[in-house]
């Protein structure tokens, strides 16, 4: 017989249901990537104190991380994590950022920046305070892409805010479009196999948002960037300056998107998530004939 001492595994995380110790199939617990190791929330409200903190990024540079917190859900229990951060710093003492643009928009530009910390390559998008009609929506951007995180989405990783600028650093693709590798394909498209691969990248994107509670509503080739240029180069969806956060089955009123790719629901007025599947129907078209869905349906963004 063996006598080895024998360890109990400890479970990573506080079981959900059926215990006495775990939380409530109601509850919900958020915690900030950068904070300390979870604690449940209902030791948090009953006056336990709250754990140790690691060192991070931000406490090291005098910035304040949030901690654990409970949010008031009638859902099932999940985490809602904190991929990003504010950098009270300033983006040239962090940041080398080049003089040459990546991309010019209505509220800014994009540029290439390597941190001279760790000479990681990234995108900075500059966003004009003054160019932005509507903060709010600035501010949802910010907070849905700071809270994502999976290989098939552009990555944000700081903000720096300023009087005249809002300075978003982000992952750097260099890849381009994935409409202009459509174009360039001719009419032939991609064989069966890459756009199969495409489209496989292109709807685990749209799936996780939508687990998260996110409505892109603007798919289309334009918002899918390839990392680089190699030929196996992975797609990410960028650009939530439309996305909106939807607890499933609540309906959307604002029309929004760009044509060929609006679903009519869209245009009625009364639409849930299921907006970006429609917009989604036409890549794998486009993909296998480089061709685009056109319908001639109208269309108002807002």
């Amino acid at each position: 017989m063996d006598d080895t001492p024998r360890r109990r595994a400890k479970m990573p995380h506080p079981p959900v249901r059926g215990s006495p110790r775990g939380c409530g199939a109601n509850d919900q617990v958020v915690f900030d990537l950068d904070g300390a190791a979870a604690t449940r929330g209902s030791e948090r409200e009953q006056g336990a104190p709250p754990a140790s903190r690691c060192a991070s990024p931000g406490a090291a540079a005098g910035g304040r991380q949030p901690g654990l917190r409970r949010a008031a859900s009638s859902r099932s229990f999940h985490f809602q994590l904190n991929f990003s951060r504010d950098n009270p710093g300033k983006l040239d003492d962090c940041y080398e950022v080049e003089r040459s643009t990546l991309g010019q928009g209505s509220f800014g530009c994009a540029r290439a920046a390597r941190c001279r910390h760790t000479g990681s390559l990234r995108a900075v998008k500059s966003v004009k305070l003054k160019a932005v009609s509507d903060p709010r929506r600035l501010k949802l951007e910010i907070s849905i892409a700071r809270r994502l995180d999976h290989p098939n989405v552009v990555r944000l990783f700081e903000i720096f805010r300023g009087r005249e600028h809002v300075h978003l650093v982000m992952e750097l693709c260099t890849g381009g479009e994935l409409f202009d590798r459509i174009v360039n394909e001719g009419v032939n498209g991609f064989n069966e196999g890459t756009a199969a691969r495409y489209v496989q990248q292109m709807l685990a994107s749209v799936c996780y948002l939508h687990a998260q509670d996110v409505a892109h509503r603007d798919i289309k080739p334009e918002n899918f960037l390839f990392q680089s240029d190699a030929p196996d180069a992975k797609l990410k969806i960028i650009d939530f300056g439309l996305a909106k956060e939807v607890e499933p089955g609540t309906s959307m009123t604002t029309r929004v998107g760009t044509p060929y790719y609006v679903a009519p629901e869209v245009l009625r007025g009364s639409y849930t998530q299921k907006c970006d599947v429609w917009g989604f129907g036409g890549l794998p078209i486009s993909c296998s004939a480089a061709t685009r869905l056109s319908r001639g349906i109208p269309t108002t963004r807002s």
